[in-house]
């Protein structure tokens, strides 16, 4: 039986929380805008929104905070 922290499985749970977090389509990241920000929204908090999207509360966090820098959510280049 592999032990928690053997490499392979840290890296196969690395990729995987990467591959969530980047893999959050458009609808998805403006849809954690409306939740949290939109003033006809329910303003939910990040832990609420992540429960409700089915995502991290980092990837809640990474896309609140592009839209704060951006004023959108497009996948940022460079």
């Amino acid at each position: 039986m592999e032990h928690k922290l053997d490499p392979p499985f840290i890296f196969w749970n690395l990729l995987k929380i990467l591959e969530s977090e980047m893999s959050l389509n458009l609808k998805k990241r403006w849809e954690i805008v409306f939740l949290s920000r939109h003033k006809l929204g329910p303003k939910l908090s990040q832990r609420e929104i992540a429960k409700e999207i089915g995502c991290s509360k980092s990837t809640v966090n990474h896309w609140l905070a592009c839209f704060e820098r951006t004023g959108d959510v497009l996948d940022e280049t460079g």
